[in-house]
């Protein structure tokens, strides 16, 4: 609409999601009990989160989360793959919440599939997002998801997947109703297939599309 206006009819213009390799994040229990043993997680209730360090993706408010949702729970762990300019103050926050051995800051990872298997919830806390991506990649581990209500309705696709304004007791209450509930982790790749969110199906949806333009 912005772009183009009424130059375009809208009866020629169609939708393609951005999708994902679904299969490269089915759940695995056998990758998630070797992803925890190597991070010393067995018996851990794990939250997580992938992304820059950035503003955009605000640590900072999920760093504060946690603090309060580790008082409650004092053998759950923060797991947060990525990498940023705001790594430095992230870490003293940590610190400064004595929160060191709770908090795993690992960096960038070219096998984020295998530590979302390693999550029990994740979390996406950004103050602005185009999609969401990486919560359809969680969603497809069967992981259950709070993203910020600035993340796009079109990620809101399974009733495991709550949006929630940026409010800590909001957040919280939020968390510990999801960490309550039992979950099948071997649904979400479905979910995400009838959200349309599956590469290989969207190829077809656009190879379709191709072959009814005439060339």
């Amino acid at each position: 609409d912005w772009l183009f206006g009424p130059q375009i009819p809208r009866d020629r213009i169609r939708m393609v999601k951005n999708a994902i390799d679904v299969e490269k994040y089915r759940f695995q229990a056998e990758k998630r009990a070797a992803v925890r043993q190597e991070l010393g997680l067995e018996g851990s209730f794990v939250l997580g989160t992938v992304g820059r360090m950035s503003y955009q993706k605000n640590h900072a408010f999920l760093i504060s989360l946690f603090a309060e949702f580790h008082q409650a729970h004092p053998r759950s762990k923060l797991m947060i793959v990525g990498d940023g300019e705001l790594r430095e103050a992230l870490t003293e926050q940590v610190l400064s919440r004595n929160l060191e051995g709770a908090v795993l800051l690992l960096g960038w990872r070219t096998d984020v599939e295998a530590y979302l298997q390693a999550m029990d919830m994740f979390l996406l806390p950004s103050r602005f997002e185009g999609l969401g991506i990486v919560a359809v990649e969680a969603a497809a581990s069967g992981l259950p998801c709070v993203v910020s209500s600035q993340v796009p309705g079109d990620v809101a696709f399974a009733e495991n997947i709550w949006h929630r304004p940026l409010e800590i007791p909001v957040w919280l209450s939020a968390v510990e109703e999801l960490a309550s509930r039992e979950y099948d982790r071997n649904s979400g790749l479905e979910a995400v297939r009838a959200a349309g969110y599956d590469i290989r199906r969207q190829a077809k949806v656009l190879e379709d599309l191709y072959a009814g333009s005439g060339g």
